[in-house]
């Protein structure tokens, strides 16, 4: 999950934004990690172990939902259009 999400974070910016891009986006992914357990923690202190289970369930849900349109043919061609930059990124430096 951290590629995808790393690259969209750095797509279409010069390299100098890229690290404070990089930055924003690993910092979201935590704040909504915090969240999520909080939530669902509060949900479980408070004998509600099913609505916890149901949290859990429609943010699975969501992240299925999003997952449609970013595994489809526009989402492809958009990565198509916006790898050749960083394949020079990824390459491995060994002989």
């Amino acid at each position: 999950m951290n590629p995808p999400i790393t690259t969209i974070a750095v797509a279409g910016l010069p390299r100098s934004r890229a690290g404070a891009a990089v930055a924003m986006a690993a910092s979201g992914r935590q704040v909504g990690s915090a969240l999520g357990v909080a939530l669902v923690g509060a949900l479980i202190a408070a004998d509600a172990e099913n609505a916890a289970w149901w949290v859990i369930v429609g943010c699975g849900a969501v992240v299925l939902l999003l997952a449609i349109p970013s595994t489809g043919a526009r989402a492809a061609a958009s990565a198509a259009r916006l790898s050749p930059p960083y394949r020079s990124c990824t390459r491995s430096t060994r002989p």
